[in-house]
């Protein structure tokens, strides 16, 4: 019994994150990047996927968010669950 109570408080260790980190390709797998690294502002206020930096980058949510601009930066900092792709309102 105690077994199945130790088996079910690690469980919580496998939970998905909040925030999509899954990596891409055959293999799949977790990452600790959002969004597989593009500019999540970029696809709400150009409409396309851009590539962020790692010179751009921040973390939110446990996951670290790359951003392609100074600009793009600081309006996902100034308010990052408007630009979550996986948060809905």
């Amino acid at each position: 019994m105690i077994g199945v109570a130790a088996l079910l408080a690690s469980a919580s260790d496998f939970a998905a994150p909040p925030i999509n980190t899954f990596k891409g390709g055959l293999l799949g797998g977790r990452s600790d990047i959002a969004t597989l690294g593009d500019d999540t502002v970029a696809c709400f206020t150009e409409g396309k996927s851009t590539e962020g930096q790692d010179t751009l980058a921040t973390e939110w949510m446990g996951a670290k968010w790359k951003l392609a601009s100074q600009a793009h930066f600081d309006l996902f900092k100034a308010s990052p669950e408007k630009y979550a792709p996986l948060l809905k309102k």
